[in-house]
């Protein structure tokens, strides 16, 4: 099967010499060489033909960038502006006033949560709930159960039946 591409009829080797050619990057001797090839064949020719329109395509379409004021100008701007900054000092963002409610709400959580606990340990008749797991403790049923424990999440659960 006969290659469409024309530049496979050089080496790797030859194409990059004549890369480094157009780029102006071989010393006398090497440019000798590859001159001598281009001389000699039609497909290196064409080959540096292509490499050199593309290099100037990318010539022309690559944009110019530049500063329109001068070197000084721009870098004294920037230099106003870091002082400026520095004259203000850190900058904080302003506190928002908290309502009154919103301030009690803070201080009574935990009171509240203690009256919770609280009322969920006292039983109607004024006794404590833990007795009743005394009560369970020292009976004689006879119970299985399965303990798991999570080191990772630092929990350990006790399942009884």
């Amino acid at each position: 099967m006969k290659s469409t591409n024309k530049s496979a009829d050089l080496t790797e080797q030859q194409m990059l010499a004549i890369q480094a050619d157009v780029d102006g990057e071989l010393a006398p001797r090497e440019r000798s060489e590859v001159q001598a090839l281009l001389a000699a064949s039609a497909v290196a020719r064409a080959f540096r033909d292509r490499i050199s329109g593309a290099r100037e395509v990318i010539r022309r379409g690559e944009p110019t960038r530049g500063v329109p004021e001068g070197r000084d100008f721009y870098w004294s701007q920037i230099r106003r502006q870091i002082e400026a900054a520095e004259r203000l000092g850190p900058t904080s963002t302003p506190r928002r006033a908290v309502p009154a409610w919103l301030r009690w709400l803070g201080w009574g959580s935990p009171v509240l949560g203690a009256a919770a606990v609280a009322w969920v340990m006292m039983r109607p008749d004024g006794r404590f709930g833990l007795e009743t797991a005394a009560l369970i403790e020292g009976s004689q049923l006879e119970a299985s159960g399965l303990v798991f424990r999570s080191e990772y999440d630092g929990v350990t659960i006790h399942w009884i039946n």
